[in-house]
């Protein structure tokens, strides 16, 4: 990690508006989560030159993708060809969506409406957010920064695995995913600016973004602990080791 790099929890990346370092947060037995060894991203396709090297600054060696392949195909992440850092992608949703999905993604806004696809990705895509917390476990691969479209949703649920592995309590992992929301508002206000569209149009659109419904990850760690006996119980089903966990515990507790 470069040792000229000021930890915050926004990070200014020219491009992207919803850059944030899950390190600082107090853990259960009074311990910090570590900076600068995972980050968390909204869509980096459009990151600058001086955005890229603000994010190389962390010494990152790993990026993972986590959007569908239409996603990835119309707003390529700018590292998509970086061997170093590593590009990485895992289609969480996968291109043909779960049972339900459709029909759950018709409205999402309010906690409940929005924890319902949660739960179908928790429930459908379980192979795959075990895949990438085996990646995210691997010391040689960190720093890193895995990302997703709005960096809310997908990006959101891989950040709780994370922080609830480190031990942060269950209020702290809420108000991260709470942070979302005025980083997408300034994204939505720079598309407005750039499509000569109004806030107005863009807001009636891109409402959840505007008013996150925060209670969908209370929902969902509701769900994690009375489903799968919690996040621990989730990723060990799905072949994510004891070592693999404490790895990742490791990396991020001082």
């Amino acid at each position: 990690m470069g040792q000229a790099v000021e930890y915050k929890r926004l990070i200014d990346v020219e491009g992207a508006y919803n850059v944030r370092d899950l390190g600082g947060y107090q853990t259960a037995d009074g311990r910090l989560t570590r900076w600068g060894v995972y980050l968390r991203a909204d869509n980096m396709n459009d990151i600058s030159e001086g955005g890229k090297a603000a994010l190389l600054s962390y010494g990152l060696k790993r990026i993972i993708d986590l959007r569908q392949t239409n996603s990835v195909e119309e707003t390529p992440n700018v590292f998509e060809s970086s061997k170093d850092p590593e590009y990485l992608r895992i289609n969480i949703i996968g291109d043909e969506e779960p049972p339900g999905w459709s029909d759950a993604a018709e409205s999402l806004v309010g906690a409940e409406n929005l924890f319902n696809l949660y739960r179908l990705m928790l429930d459908h895509c379980q192979e795959r957010f075990a895949e990438v917390m085996t990646k995210l476990s691997e010391p040689e691969a960190l720093p890193a920064i895995y990302h997703c479209q709005a960096g809310t949703d997908r990006t959101g649920i891989v950040s709780a695995f994370i922080l609830s592995l480190a031990g942060v309590a269950r209020h702290t992992i809420v108000e991260d995913y709470a942070l979302s929301g005025p980083h997408l508002r300034r994204r939505i206000l720079a598309e407005a600016s750039a499509s000569g569209a109004s806030l107005e149009e863009l807001a009636e659109i891109r409402q959840r973004e505007l008013h996150p419904a925060v209670g969908a990850m209370d929902l969902t760690l509701d769900y994690l602990g009375e489903k799968y006996g919690g996040v621990e119980g989730y990723l060990g089903r799905n072949g994510v080791s004891g070592d693999q966990l404490q790895s990742i515990r490791d990396a991020m507790v001082e």
